[in-house]
């Protein structure tokens, strides 16, 4: 029994109450049982509340019990604008069969009359977004497509089987240019990296010879496949 002429904190119930799993729930109990014994104005007095919200509690408890002291959802119990389930149904259909299709994606491939933030509640909701991969697992998984085109060789080492070479203009660099037009210097930067190990190996050359070799990416003879495209070339 609560001691009226005590606040809340110095009662053995405010004690129990916070030691609760559900303080709240246990809180309305205790206020509920004090109304009950000794009124609703003396109830509001000791947990320092209003007459109006202990005869909330009151009510609820002698019409359902423990279950009415649960605290209610405040949810609106409609919503005009909220999805209908019939569109709901068809994005999560469209992204089961398409599911490398984004919110906007699918707005856009399907003509859907829906907003994409809406599509990513939907999406999220029914667990169907992809966790984006840590920066770890990012590596692991470059090592092993790595090792998948790397053969091993007979005395053990897997090095020198695949290139990267990058071509870099130094024409648009504004200190560099007027030494290079003085001096003759190289117009060109040629970077050839192995890809299983990191190495790499700059040159300077004065013309961009892959380019006007071989303008339209074709592969060179003899070359092992190197292909132009663009400024990355590729052994």
């Amino acid at each position: 029994m609560l001691n009226p002429l005590l606040p809340p904190s110095k009662t053995k119930a405010y004690y129990t109450m916070i030691c609760a799993d559900d303080p709240k729930f246990a809180l309305r109990h205790n206020l509920v049982l004090c109304a009950i014994k000794q009124g609703i104005k003396a109830a509001s007095r000791v947990f320092e509340s209003t007459p109006k919200t202990v005869r909330k509690w009151v009510g609820r408890f002698k019409k359902q019990g423990n279950a009415g002291l649960i605290a209610q959802s405040r949810a609106p119990h409609r919503c005009p604008h909220k999805t209908s389930d019939a569109l709901e149904s068809k994005v999560v259909q469209l992204r089961r069969k398409t599911p490398g299709f984004g919110s906007r994606r699918l707005i856009e491939e399907f003509e859907l009359k829906i907003g994409h933030n809406a599509v990513d509640h939907i999406l999220r909701e029914h667990h169907l977004t992809r966790k984006p991969k840590r920066r770890h697992k990012r590596k692991n998984d470059l090592r092993a497509v790595k090792a998948a085109y790397e053969p091993p060789s007979p005395s053990g080492g897997r090095l020198f089987t695949h290139f990267q070479m990058d071509v870099k203009y130094l024409t648009d660099i504004p200190f560099y240019w007027p030494q290079m037009q003085a001096n003759g210097l190289p117009r060109f930067q040629y970077t050839i990296r192995e890809l299983s190990r990191g190495a790499r190996s700059p040159q300077y050359l004065p013309k961009n010879l892959l380019a006007q070799s071989h303008p339209s990416g074709v592969s060179y003879p003899n070359s092992g496949g190197i292909r132009c495209a663009g400024a990355a070339r590729f052994l």
